[in-house]
Order: structure tokens, then C-alpha cells, then sequence
């Protein structure tokens, strides 16, 4: 199947001309730039610290190069290319104004920033708007094909979308710290690493038999009742609830494939997720599914520490068996509602679950 897209032949010709000056950019700084280091520095005075300027560069662009590819996919690749074409300009001018060696190493830095948003991403947007074999053959041109199939992997980064953002930043206070006080610069990164663990999105093989219905969270089960459901379901059925701490990941996913035809977001109070009054008062947000066999719905519950939930769906959406569906921030409380007479849950309290993985019920009908 050829997924690429149909430019006319000028505009093709356009596209791979601004792809070319922007990959220019990157291959001035390991020609023209690299061999006038050793003058430049010298003119600093700071021979002791020329290894420094090649490291700022390099870690910058190593430490951005995957954040720039995830942003990349959730907000545009052209976006991307040229905020990378910005800031590498920004870099290279700065660098050019530096009287000191200290400055020079820190403009290098966010030079190497720009560096990491120009290659990969001219190469993801090569593969979008090129057909198989014409990538093929621009990739070999071009001698980066590695970097094509890196840029393709970027979207697997496991790590949730919505902190991408504090963690470049965070990243880059880390970075530049370091330089001038190593010690105080182990704050923000012990920071980076506490929000990458805390909002960790690995990837799930989502493998179920027919019938099956997943857990819709991670975390242990604390509680499974008979209720009369009469938001989405209008009819008796089984609540299975799970508590979500501190350690356990917390992007909730669909536990059947469907259609999402009810969706409601109600203001509350944040008790600890685990409290019984949780479910009723706390902030919750309502995600009903309909399938073949039949309807669930899906409650996501504020906690304590989680001050905010995020839903990815829309009401009319066409969700699969273990898709993404949102996700609640810190502790927090999932609730899962079964119709009475049409299904069987196959959990205890006190069990472990993982979402996307964990069969937590099936359809009896």
C-alpha cells in the first residue's frame, strides 16, 4: 500500500530543497565550525576547556534527539523541523557573540538542541512524503538511513506525551547546571528521573481471547460489588475498583474494543483514592463503551496527589481492545463497571492487575 503522500513535482522539488538547507545546517557544524574550534578557543584563552565544547553540543542533541521525535508526532513534524531550524540559527549567532569560554559552551549547548530537531526530522518527513522506493534511494544518497529508522522508533519512547515538555526542560536546567555547580545540578536531574519513572507508558502486547475483557488500569484490586448502574448502563452490575499508588503506571486503557458513546467530567474533592468516599465525591471523569456484546463504562478517580485527569477520546471514537484511553496523574482510582447478567469477572481483591494485559472478566453472552 503506498502511504505517501502527492505533491506536484515543484512543490516536491521545494519541500526537498528546505529538507537539504536545514540538513546543511548540521554538516557546516561538523566541517566549517569543527575546524575553526581550535583558533576560537584559542582566542578564549581555554584550552582547558575545548573538550567541553564538543561535549555541550553532543550531549544537548543526544538528550533532545528522542524528545524531538515524540513532540514531532504529537504536534507536527514541520512544526518541529523548524522550531529545530530556530534554535540551531539562535545557537550558532550566540556563539558567534561569545567573549567568554563559559558563554561559548552554553550557546554550544542550545546549539545542539537545534541539531537534535534537523536530521531525524527532515528524514521522518522524507519517509511521509516520499514513496518506499524513492526513500530508498534518498536515504542512501543522503547516507543517514540509520537515523530514518531511529526517527521511526521515536513514537515507542515510553514515556508518557503530556511530560515531554518537563522533561526537556528539566533536561536542559540539569545540563547547563552540571557545567557550573555538578552538585546542584543533580536536583533537577533526580526531578527528570522521578517524572519519567512516575509517568512511564511502555508498551503493552495486548494479547486476549475472544470475549475477554482487560483490566482498564494497573494497580491491586480493592473492592468488587453489585450495583445498580444507571449513568450508562441502566442496569444491575459488577463494580470492580482499582487502587493505583504511587509505583504503578497510570495511563488507563479500553478494556473492550468499541465505540466511546458517553463521556462526562464531574468536579469533586481529592480523598485518598483508596477511601470508600473516594468514588463518590472525588473528581471523576466517565468513559462509556459500547461493543458487540455489549457496554462497560470506565470511571477514572482523582486521589489525594492526582489533581488532574486526562481523557484522550472523544464521545463517537472507535477505540480497540487495549488502546490508550487517558490517564490520571499520580495515586489514583479506576472503576470498572460490568453489566450483571452478561458477563463473569475472573479477579479477586487484593490481586494485581496490568492494563492492556490482565483478562479481568469475560462476556457470558
Amino acid at each position: 500500500m503506498d502511504d505517501a503522500l502527492t505533491f506536484s513535482r515543484w512543490r516536491t522539488v521545494g519541500l526537498m530543497a528546505g529538507l537539504m538547507m536545514g540538513v546543511l545546517l548540521t554538516l557546516m557544524d561538523q566541517t566549517v565550525v569543527s575546524t575553526a574550534l581550535p583558533t576560537i578557543v584559542g582566542q578564549l584563552g581555554g584550552l582547558s576547556l575545548y573538550a567541553w565544547v564538543f561535549s555541550a553540543y553532543m550531549l544537548a542533541q543526544t538528550a533532545f534527539l528522542t524528545i524531538f521525535g515524540k513532540l514531532s508526532d504529537l504536534y507536527g513534524r514541520r512544526r518541529l523541523f523548524l522550531l529545530g531550524v530556530g534554535a540551531f540559527m539562535l545557537g550558532s549567532a550566540l556563539c558567534g557573540q561569545a567573549r567568554t569560554m563559559e558563554q561559548l559552551i552554553f550557546f554550544r549547548g542550545l546549539q545542539g538542541i537545534g541539531g537534535a530537531g534537523l536530521m531525524p526530522t527532515a528524514l521522518a518527513i522524507l519517509g511521509v512524503h516520499c514513496r518506499p522506493k524513492e526513500r530508498v534511494r534518498l536515504h542512501t544518497t543522503t547516507k543517514h538511513s540509520r537515523a530514518a529508522e531511529e526517527s521511526q522508533t521515536m513514537r515507542r519512547l515510553p514515556v508518557a506525551g503530556e511530560v515531554l515538555p518537563w522533561l526537556a526542560g528539566l533536561g536542559a536546567v540539569s545540563f547547563f547546571l552540571v557545567l557550573w555547580w555538578p552538585t546542584l545540578g543533580l536536583l533537577p536531574l533526580a526531578l527528570l528521573a522521578f517524572v519519567a519513572f512516575f509517568f512511564r507508558d511502555p508498551e503493552r502486547q495486548v494479547q486476549a481471547p475472544p470475549g475477554a475483557i482487560l483490566s482498564p488500569a494497573d494497580g491491586r484490586v480493592v473492592e468488587i460489588g453489585e450495583v445498580y448502574e444507571g449513568r450508562f448502563l441502566d442496569q444491575p452490575a459488577r463494580r470492580v475498583s482499582i487502587f493505583l499508588s504511587l509505583l504503578d503506571v497510570h495511563l488507563n486503557r479500553s478494556p473492550i474494543g468499541g465505540r466511546v458513546t458517553y463521556l462526562k467530567y464531574e468536579k469533586g474533592r481529592f480523598w485518598p483514592a483508596f477511601a470508600s468516599s473516594a468514588p463518590a465525591e472525588n473528581e471523576r471523569n466517565f468513559v462509556g463503551i459500547e461493543g458487540d456484546r455489549g457496554k462497560v463504562l470506565v470511571v477514572q478517580i482523582a486521589g489525594v496527589l492526582a489533581r488532574r485527569i486526562e481523557c484522550r477520546v472523544s464521545e463517537g471514537d472507535v477505540v480497540e481492545l487495549g488502546q490508550r484511553i487517558g490517564m490520571i496523574r499520580l495515586g489514583s482510582r479506576t472503576e470498572l463497571f460490568l453489566p450483571k447478567v452478561a458477563t463473569e469477572v475472573l479477579v479477586q481483591p487484593g490481586d494485581r492487575v496490568k492494563a492492556g494485559e490482565t483478562i479481568i472478566g469475560r462476556w457470558t453472552e
